[in-house]
């Protein structure tokens, strides 16, 4: 009995055990934490770029990376300019080793500031990154006759858009350098056919139009004599400007309010081609020579080539308004202001009796010789006191058969004061309020400006060759402020680059550039460099071709 107790227990153990154990609840599984996504970073590139700018009418390429590469993902690139968003593109990133990698790309149009940013907003896969913004500026070539492109054919787009003609195609043919023609004596720039750095950026910028006198006229012509182009008009707009020839001196062109009446096609005896009358023998008309100052005998003279698609503009009937604002005269690109400011048309346009006009005419005359007399007396002096024959070292490095020391003219007292009426004049014409650039060479026609009774209302600067680093501790001395309106002057320019380092000075003090005055130019390049980097216009009193027109190195 006792040996069969131990084996009874056993059993009931055994069959009450794994019941229990049956009965008790199952622990529950621990929850597995979710796995983060690995951040991301991404990375943008901009190519093609020259010190930081690119090319007007270039494509430039971005490209950039995500990492890690994650199947699916995309990034988010906008395009910026001057700080407003242009556009935004989502781009696919596709894998390349252990990065995802994307591309596009911006054509430059305009002017500006651009940049770009590259964004990855977070997914479940991949976390979120975005970069800062890469920017660049915008550089623009100068472009000549018989150059092809882009930069070309955007330029003459951006020209017809604000009036000047232009020929059709790719290229720069004749008709688009007289349009550069025209736009040059419509802003009182050098006249000339060369569309230099400065110019083509204006011109893309919309910069440079002509101002429309009779915007309630309707369709008409427009002849500002002292500008010397022929403009054509509706309302406010011009959609045709022409460089033209108007009267000399001797047999100036009528002024006033007229109506085109007679038509002549081909030549003529006199050799006009394809004339078209508006006041007895005045006529708009082709002619073989065609300066950029007034030489015809009364009538407009226009180029050859663009005169046929001029005689097909007019119509019989069509107003034209022809003015001339005292104190134009040859040599003088901006001469739309002078010492008496006298708008001969407002007293001659309305006069009702062609017999008074030839009074009006004489005054215009008079007046005219004021400034031309100034210039007169500044090359004379130029001539007798400042050129100088013999091997000299330039300040550019370059070696000279010749020197023109103009302040040995300017520190004389004809000299000065002529000098001094000219820039008074030009300051005028520019709006400036003050004249001065780069010590030493601008002090003399600076002081000359503002000691004539014409520059009454100016004050003078100049330029330091090197920071002040007591007191003030500027580049710029004298009573001018941040926002003055500037004339620049320099008294000699040959390559051009103190006047062009004194502008980025003046433009560092805060200052405005209205315009760029040298009394002499050496015609050796330095106008082009000048006018690129004030954006402004830029005139010679007197070039070394008036100086010394027989000089060894004259082309």
């Amino acid at each position: 009995m006792n040996r069969r107790l131990p084996l009874l227990l056993a059993l009931v153990c055994a069959l009450v055990l794994p019941a229990t154990a049956a009965a008790a609840p199952k622990p529950k599984p621990k929850p597995v934490a979710p796995t983060a996504a690995p951040e991301a970073t991404v990375k943008v590139k901009v190519g093609n770029l020259d010190k930081g700018r690119a090319e007007i009418m270039q494509t430039v390429p971005v490209s950039g990376t995500l990492a890690p590469f994650v199947a699916g993902e995309k990034v988010k690139v906008t395009f910026y300019l001057d700080g407003h968003i242009l556009f935004a593109r989502n781009l696919p990133v596709r894998k390349s080793g252990a990065k995802g990698v994307f591309k596009t790309k911006i054509e430059v149009t305009e002017d500006g500031r651009y940049a770009v940013a590259a964004k990855h907003v977070a997914t479940p896969e991949l976390g979120a990154d975005e970069t800062v913004r890469k920017s660049w500026k915008v550089s623009f070539p100068a472009l000549h006759q018989g150059q092809c492109g882009d930069v070309v054919v955007g330029f003459k787009k951006a020209m017809r858009a604000m009036g000047y003609i232009a020929n059709d195609g790719s290229c720069f043919g004749g008709k688009t350098a007289r349009g550069v023609l025209a736009y040059r004596k419509v802003n009182g720039m050098s006249r000339s056919m060369r569309a230099g750095a400065g110019l083509v950026k204006n011109a893309f910028g919309g910069k440079g139009e002509y101002e429309v006198r009779y915007p309630n006229a309707g369709e008409h012509v427009e002849a500002p004599l002292s500008k010397q182009v022929l403009v054509f008009a509706k309302g406010d707009k011009p959609f045709a400007i022409y460089p033209i020839s108007s009267g000399k001196s001797s047999t100036p062109t009528v002024t006033g309010h007229f109506e085109f009446i007679r038509q002549e096609p081909g030549y003529n005896s006199h050799g006009m081609y394809y004339s078209f009358y508006f006041y007895g023998g005045y006529a708009v008309h082709g002619y073989e020579s065609v300066p950029d100052y007034p030489a015809s005998h009364g009538c407009l003279r226009t180029f050859i080539a663009d005169q046929p698609e001029i005689y097909e503009r007019i119509f019989f009937g069509e107003d034209i308004f022809i003015w001339l604002v005292v104190g134009a005269g040859r040599g003088s690109p901006a001469p739309d202001t002078s010492r008496l400011w006298l708008d001969v048309e407002c007293l001659a346009r309305d006069s009702p009796a062609p017999p008074f006009r030839p009074v009006f005419f004489l005054l215009r005359m008079l007046l005219v010789m004021d400034l031309a007399a100034a210039k007169a007396t500044l090359l004379a002096e130029l001539k007798e006191h400042s050129l100088i024959l013999g091997e000299v070292t330039l300040a550019s490095g370059a070696v000279a058969q010749y020197y023109v020391d103009a302040r040995r003219a300017l520190m004389r007292p004809e000299g000065f004061r002529a000098a001094g009426e000219l820039i008074a004049a030009e300051a005028e014409t520019r709006g400036a309020e003050a004249v001065g650039g780069p010590a030493t060479a601008a002090i003399p026609p600076a002081c000359a400006a503002i000691a004539v009774p014409e520059g009454q209302d100016l004050v003078a600067f100049f330029v330091r060759g090197s920071r002040k680093e007591h007191g003030l501790q500027r580049w710029v001395e004298g009573p001018v402020e941040a926002g003055a309106r500037c004339l620049v002057v320099e008294d000699t320019v040959t390559t051009g680059g103190s006047t062009a380092d004194a502008i980025g000075r003046v433009r560092e003090e805060g200052l405005e550039i209205a315009g760029v005055v040298a009394v002499v130019d050496r015609l050796a390049g330095g106008a082009e460099k000048i006018e690129a980097a004030a954006e402004a216009p830029y005139r010679a009193l007197v070039t070394i071709d008036e100086i010394y027109p027989d000089r060894p190195d004259r082309g």
